[in-house]
């Protein structure tokens, strides 16, 4: 397998895995992990500095700029999965997970119409059958 085999497909972590902004070479922080089970965004890139290779892939973090952040590669470390197979993306934070598919917003206006166009359904029936 090559790193162009890992392009456009997602990693699913083995083992709790560092992320961090930047290579640790360049002085990269730590700002989070890919617990156990998680699974990253599609990678996007990758990067060699001496003879470790960085995945590159990018992930928004609630309250924060989009950016690019990196894992480092090593054997038994990641299983790779197809991005289409996956419907939420994880990173933990330490304080939250992070999703870029959180719902949220969209997802309250929609129940609020189902449940306000039930009710108005439900009122006009009894004040039609009165």
């Amino acid at each position: 397998m090559t790193a162009n085999d890992v392009i456009d497909k997602s990693l699913q972590a083995l083992q709790d895995v560092k992320v961090q902004t930047a290579p640790a070479e360049n002085g990269g922080k730590v700002i989070g992990y890919l617990r156990k089970g998680m699974v990253s965004p599609p990678v996007w890139s990758y990067l060699v500095r001496g003879d470790k290779v960085y995945w590159v892939f990018d992930y928004s973090i609630p309250g924060g700029p989009q950016n690019s952040y990196v894992v480092l590669h090593k054997p038994g470390r990641f299983k790779l999965i197809q991005p289409w197979a996956v419907t939420k993306y994880q990173l933990d934070t330490g304080s939250t997970n992070a999703s870029p598919d959180t719902g949220g917003f969209f997802d309250d206006i929609k129940k609020v119409a189902l449940y306000g166009g039930l009710g108005l359904a439900a009122l006009l029936i009894i004040t039609r059958n009165k």
